[in-house]
């Protein structure tokens, strides 16, 4: 199944309604939790990545370390955090994919232009409802996931030759 944006989205709707009941550090592993979901619906040409569990967590402290210092927690720094995040989710290690073809992530850089101004306008935005906000973020946040290239080998006896791939 491809990456469902529809998904993220109303996991944030649910996280932005309750967030002034939360402590910064559930609001932030709650956050990665829902990226996480909809992370692992990827597939890059019929392969799936193999999540650890480790990645949510490189996320949540991403989040976590700019959402806990309000002097910290401003709407650019909060966007890097989450370029960032996303970028360490995919790259810290790569992370691996099997199906017919096998391989691993091999750049998600590109993210991270598309989510930092992305989100700066998002978060800057105080009319923005928890729905518009939600809408807004999972939009950003898809749009840069499908950037992640993937770097494909075919089976043995084929020769080695990669396939690179977006994610979908």
């Amino acid at each position: 199944m491809p990456l469902i944006a529809a998904g993220l989205q109303a996991n944030l709707v649910q996280i932005f309604k309750s967030q002034k009941s939360m402590t910064p550090r559930l609001a932030a592993q709650k956050m990665a939790k829902a990226y996480d979901s909809y992370a692992r619906m990827a597939m890059a040409a019929g392969s799936t990545p193999i999540l650890t569990g480790s990645e949510a967590q490189k996320l949540e402290q991403v989040l976590y370390s700019a959402i806990s210092n309000p002097k910290i927690g401003m709407p650019p720094i909060l966007a890097i955090a989450w370029a960032t995040g996303v970028m360490s989710y995919w790259m810290v290690p790569p992370v691996p994919f099997v199906g017919a073809l096998n391989g691993m992530v091999l750049q998600a850089a590109t993210a991270v232009p598309i989510i930092t101004p992305g989100l700066t306008a998002c978060f800057s935005n105080i009319a923005n409802t928890e729905d518009t906000c939600a809408l807004l973020m999972s939009t950003v946040l898809d749009a840069a996931t499908r950037t992640v290239m993937v770097n494909l080998l075919p089976p043995p006896p084929a020769p080695p030759i990669p396939v690179i791939v977006p994610l979908m």
